[in-house]
């Protein structure tokens, strides 16, 4: 039993290790083509970790992160949509071979709405 509790974690470990690497790899790609990226709780939609790009974009006065992401949108209808587009891409119908679809949104900004 102990052997197979020390397997399973260390399996636990390299699992995470490899899905931090690839949260890190994908971040490091988008900064390149992208404005900025984010990284969302997917539980609650809470900001983790740097939200600096974010914080730019819509000239923000305060940290981002563990603000609560939807909190940040220009209407109710972008709010929606954004939701809309998260369920769809998580659903396993999501075609995983076509060109990922993207959703244009836009932020409240502390100088006017940012898309």
């Amino acid at each position: 039993w102990v052997s197979h509790a020390l397997r399973s974690n260390i399996a636990a470990k390299l699992e995470s290790d490899d899905a931090s690497s690839l949260l890190l790899a994908s971040r490091h790609v988008l900064k390149g083509v992208c404005d900025g990226d984010l990284v969302l709780d997917r539980r609650n939609y809470l900001i983790v970790e740097d939200a600096s790009p974010l914080e730019r974009l819509l000239h923000a006065k305060t940290k981002l992160s563990g603000r609560h992401f939807l909190d940040l949108f220009l209407d109710a209808d972008g709010r929606q949509r954004f939701l809309q587009f998260l369920h769809s891409e998580a659903s396993p119908k999501a075609s995983k071979t076509a060109i990922p679809p993207c959703l244009r949104i836009a932020l409240q900004g502390a100088d006017g709405p940012v898309s």
